[in-house]
């Protein structure tokens, strides 16, 4: 018999994900504002922006997930799961241009160093997101079939 992920281990999974990151995204947001005040005007604008924006934009995805998680049963109850989908293919979508942007960067400025690891975590991110996706619209999909079958036994 097969493993089959349910509504409560994919709501675990979202929220746990979500905690994770966000708050190891607001170590790296401290960390990247501590380590600017000392750069001072030796770093170029635009590549503050990016610094500042990446754990910004994972900071996001990372709420995203965990309003997900809270609300993933409530969305399936309804028969309605396209917002927590939207919020998967988000944070997919995000995981694999922040995975682009750091292989040029580690091409660009650390001159190849760990250039390769991005690929590997955009490829990872990748398979994930689809997994999630995968499981949200099976899950309701079954939430349907059942709510379709009390129709059918209340009006027997």
């Amino acid at each position: 018999m097969a493993m089959k992920e349910t509504v409560k281990s994919l709501r675990a999974y979202l929220i746990l994900a979500g905690l994770l990151a966000g708050g190891s995204n607001v170590f790296q947001l401290a960390h990247i504002i501590k380590l600017s005040k000392a750069w001072n005007s030796m770093v170029p604008t635009w590549l503050l922006v990016l610094l500042y924006g990446m754990p910004v934009l994972n900071i996001v995805v990372a709420v995203a997930f965990i309003y997900a998680g809270i609300s993933l049963r409530y969305y399936l109850d309804k028969g309605d799961p396209r917002r927590i989908l939207k919020i998967i293919l988000f944070s997919g979508v995000t995981a694999v241009l922040l995975g682009i942007i750091r292989f040029i960067l580690n091409s660009t400025f650390m001159g190849g160093a760990n250039a390769t690891t991005p690929i590997g975590v955009v490829v990872i991110a990748i398979l994930i997101t689809w997994y999630l996706y995968a499981n949200t619209k099976r899950l309701a999909k079954e939430a349907m079939i059942s709510r379709k079958d009390e129709l059918n036994e209340i009006f027997k």
